[in-house]
This record gives structure tokens, sequence and C-alpha cells, in this order.
């Protein structure tokens, strides 16, 4: 798993959030780029980086809020575990992004959507989804309906993504609810320029599958789903799931389905 010291010598993890926030700031055009890798326990981290452009966070935290980062293009936020908050708050969602008005590409790992979805989502969504052509999500729950909507209410906000990259996580879930919820989706049209799907850990399973059917029905330009997994977890082979994922109903005519093991 990517963490926060990938991408050199840690050395403020354990500053408090306000000086984290002030060195963020203060910091000259080429260091603000390079010195926005942080990983800590903090309280809350707000973000005023004029000239800021990648983001990544691993750690634990009550809030983070992009408020002034205009020139911000990538995002990766990995929470272990997230404070607890218990004064009144708006939707997290709509306080993460508040002002990333030139982001392109969000990856979120682990506890991440759960975190962002307190406080429910809004009903327009936020405009710093607008411009998002690359989404990741990894270690996608699929225990409750809540993520999966929230999942699925995260793609269909996002009119330019091109590329969706997810890995289930398939374990103590919820199999009616979850089905029972997608199954409508399969009807709607939502991520009209979506081209590539990248999918980890598939096996196949009902609700897995009932998402498969969401991408390919609301989709009219997909160009290619990849299918990834172990071969130890896989209880069908891969010729036999793109034989079925084939026969689903697709908006896009010209859909290239690749399956792939490794040992």
């Amino acid at each position: 798993m990517m963490n926060a010291w990938t991408y050199g010598v840690d050395t403020i993890s354990n500053l408090p959030c306000n000086v984290l926030d002030g060195i963020l700031g203060c910091l000259p055009w080429k260091d603000a780029v390079k010195t926005s890798c942080v990983g800590a326990q903090t309280d809350t981290l707000e973000i005023d980086a004029a000239n800021l452009k990648f983001f990544k966070f691993y750690g634990k935290s009550k809030s983070i809020s992009f408020n002034n980062t205009p020139m911000l293009e990538k995002v990766i936020v990995c929470f272990t575990g997230f404070l607890t908050d218990t004064s009144p708050f708006c939707s997290n969602l709509t306080n993460f992004f508040h002002y990333t008005p030139s982001l392109l590409e969000l990856h979120l790992w682990d506890s991440t959507l759960e975190y962002l979805i307190m406080g429910g989502v809004p009903e327009s969504p936020p405009t710093a989804l607008n411009n998002i052509k690359s989404l990741k999500f990894f270690t996608m729950s699929l225990r409750n309906v809540k993520e999966v909507s929230d999942v699925v209410y995260l793609i269909t906000s996002c009119p330019k993504l091109q590329h969706l990259t997810i890995e289930f996580d398939s374990s103590g879930i919820n199999v009616e609810g979850v089905v029972q919820f997608l199954r409508p989706q399969s009807f709607l049209y939502g991520a009209l320029k979506l081209q590539r799907v990248q999918v980890n850990m598939f096996m196949s399973l009902e609700m897995e599958r009932e998402f498969i059917k969401f991408i390919l029905a609301s989709t009219p330009v997909l160009e290619e789903i990849f299918f990834w997994n172990f071969v130890y977890l896989g209880v069908r082979s891969g010729k036999q799931m793109i034989d079925e994922i084939e026969e689903f109903r697709r908006a896009s005519p010209n859909v290239d389905f690749i399956f792939e093991e490794d040992e």
C-alpha cells in the first residue's frame, strides 16, 4: 500500500496541524509543489496554499479542508481512521472540496470515503468535481448501501471523468441491500465521458456484478474494462466471468473486456 513516506524522508509528521497549515501556505512555489506530502495525526487540517499542486495525506484527522488551493491538481488521501468530532458539522464532502477548482485526479483510500460521507452529501455536487478526469477508490467497501450509494454519487457527479479505478472489499456485506440499490441505477446515465475502468479484486460476486451493470449501462463512450485479481481468490475462471459480463446491457457498443490474474 502506498504511504506518506513514498516521496522522501518525513520530517513534519509530528508537527501540530496549525504549523503544517502555515508551512504549506508560506513555502515558495517550487517547494510548495514538492512539500505536499503529509503524514500525521492531526486535529483539523485547513489548507491555504495558493501554489500547491499535489497533496498526499496518510494518517488520522478530524477534518481536512482545502480552503484555498486554486492550483491543486492531484489529491491522495488515506485515512487509517478518523478522529471523532462531536461538534455540529455540515457535509464533510462540502468542507473537503472548499476551493479546489483545478482538481484533476482524486485517490481515496481506506476510511476516507467513510469520512467524506459523514454529514450526508449535498444535493448539488461540489463544483470541485467538475474537472476531475481520474477517480480512484481503493478498498471500497460493499458492506453497506450508504457507502455504495455515495460512490455512485461521486462517479456521476464528475462530468469530465474519463478514468475510474475501483478496488472492491466484499467482506462482511449486506448483499441484498446493495443489490436492491444498484439495480435501478443501471437505467441511469451518469458518467457520460468515462472511457476506461479498472476493477481490482473482482470475484464476480452478485453485488460486484450489479456494480458492473451500473457502469456498463451508464457509460455511452466506454472503451475498456480491465479486471484484476489474485488466482487464489478466484471462484470462477476469467473466461467464465467475461462471458457472463458480455451479456449485460451496455450503453457503449464497443467495450473491450480484459481479465488478468496474478499468482
